[in-house]
């Protein structure tokens, strides 16, 4: 309900108050932030049986670090909501042998090789959890 609200009070003021046309900011804004956050999603997360293993990290990310908060370092993220997230990069890099090893070694390079591996092949299929 609040973000329903908060959406239309957006789009009200983006149309009336910039003037900008709300077809155009739904095709020029709202779709490609939608799309960016679930690149990182779908980068940065899997179905595991062991919880500690469905957050990645994708190491070299120095535009979508900033874009995303340092949450592509996404296994400090999790272990660590508490940290500010410019201090991520530091704890990653004093911690990564054992945050690799915590999360089963999913890691990737960069976002580039997300895209290399994944943009015509799927991901991971897990089960569905109702599937016998």
């Amino acid at each position: 309900m609040t973000h329903g609200a908060a959406a239309v009070a957006v789009a009200g003021w983006v149309t009336q108050v910039c003037g900008i046309p709300l077809w155009a900011y739904a095709l020029l804004c709202v779709y490609p932030g939608f799309a960016l956050a679930l690149v990182r999603s779908f980068a940065e997360h899997r179905a595991a049986e062991n919880s500690d293993h469905r957050a990645a990290i994708v190491e070299r990310s120095p535009l979508f670090g900033l874009l995303f908060p340092h949450n592509n370092l996404h296994v400090v993220h999790h272990l660590r909501p508490d940290l500010p997230w410019y201090a991520i990069p530091a704890s990653y890099r004093a911690h990564r042998p054992a945050l690799v090893a915590r999360n089963g070694g999913l890691v990737y390079r960069g976002y580039t090789e997300v895209a290399r591996r994944f943009l015509f092949t799927p991901h991971h299929q897990p089960p569905h959890p109702f599937t016998h």
